[in-house]
């Protein structure tokens, strides 16, 4: 392969309304240390001068494009980008963000080295993190399925497609493209469904394994008005009370996978701070599903507050001497208790913080 022919990376930024901070985008781009990449910048028909500066870095540089289109939403940008696209890894930035010289570099080792993995990179909000952290060395971390999901729930970090790296092998094999409809229309939305499609693709016939470079090596900037991110936060609330309304079916599916799971990943859970994580988060999952049952008028499934899965998460908080605040209402089996818990931890009133107080008198030990 001809690296000047045949990029080894495809860079798509998908640009719109950002021109304060597309230089400081595009700079940290063509500053990378890893040599075969080509930079696809998307105008999607933004309204001030980002297609002007698209095109002066196109001029002076081989290694970037410029696309301008009409305006249609990140979606379009970023489809049309890949359609673009010729190198055998993708790798989206968002154009009001920047990467540390190195972020290329250091993912494609790892991608190379490893790949039927999925790799992955920790981001940073404070820019000037960047620069401080540098020289520190090439470092990665092998990271199985539940750990990820563990992950992604504690740092948020499952939706966003600009710190992971892509195959363009498996996403043109399914013929992967971003829904217009939901980057149009529900921003941030789009991130997600294509990430998930993308595992589910990229691990249809490998194990679930993963390598997270932990050295923040990505600024996300968050001080742009215009940036999705600030637009998404607008519309939160409506989000966060759609992802507070019960679920139907969500107990009998909660417990199925703790069960599934608690057998794939025995030695997870057996981990003294790993382990912990995971058994609240499980905890936190199940009295939701009380809560969801609940307020849907449906039955818990046998076994769903005393059974082997939920006696084993709280025989290992007691083991450690380590509670989760759902510890007490669990082994009481009282799915009323776990419920009006839940209602509490939701809403943080008095009685949530007043139930764990009773607990640390009771159980002591340590409590985080």
């Amino acid at each position: 392969m001809q690296p000047e022919q045949t990029p080894l990376v495809s860079v798509i930024v998908p640009v719109w309304n950002c021109e304060k901070f597309l230089p400081r985008c595009v700079d940290s781009i063509l500053a990378q240390t890893w040599p075969e990449f080509e930079l696809i910048l998307v105008d999607d028909g933004s309204p001030d001068g980002c297609g002007a500066i698209c095109d002066s870095y196109a001029a002076k540089d081989p290694r970037v494009r410029a696309i301008h289109k009409e305006n249609g939403g990140v979606s379009t940008a970023r489809n049309a980008g890949l359609d673009a696209a010729v190198g055998l890894y993708i790798f989206f930035v968002d154009a009001d963000d920047a990467i540390e010289a190195h972020l290329m570099e250091y993912a494609m080792r790892s991608q190379l080295a490893h790949p039927d993995r999925l790799v992955m990179w920790e981001l940073t909000l404070d820019e000037a993190e960047l620069a401080r952290r540098a020289a520190e060395p090439f470092a990665e971390t092998l990271m199985r399925g539940l750990e990820v999901q563990m992950m992604f729930t504690s740092k948020g970090q499952g939706v966003q497609v600009w710190n992971k790296l892509f195959q363009a092998g498996c996403i043109k094999k399914f013929g992967m493209r971003f829904d217009r409809e939901l980057g149009y229309e529900h921003n941030l939305s789009e991130d997600e469904v294509f990430f998930q499609q993308y595992q589910e693709n990229f691990f249809s016939d490998k194990p679930r394994l993963y390598t997270y470079l932990s050295v923040p090596r990505y600024y996300h900037e968050m001080d742009n008005p215009e940036s999705l991110v600030t637009r998404y936060e607008a519309r939160y609330g409506q989000f966060k009370r759609d992802a507070d309304a019960a679920k139907p079916g969500y107990a009998p599916a909660i417990l199925a996978e703790l069960r599934a799971n608690l057998t794939e990943y025995a030695d997870l859970f057996a981990e003294p701070d790993k382990g912990y994580v995971t058994i609240r988060h499980y905890l936190r999952c199940l009295a939701y599903g009380a809560w969801c049952a609940r307020e849907l008028g449906e039955a818990l499934p046998a076994g769903y507050l005393r059974g082997p899965e939920v006696t084993a998460l709280l025989d290992g908080l007691l083991a450690r001497r380590r509670y989760t605040p759902y510890y007490l209402p669990f082994r009481l089996g009282s799915a009323k208790l776990v419920t009006a818990m839940y209602d509490w931890d939701n809403r943080k009133t008095v009685w949530y913080y007043r139930l764990i107080l009773a607990q640390k008198l009771l159980l002591g030990g340590r409590w985080d």
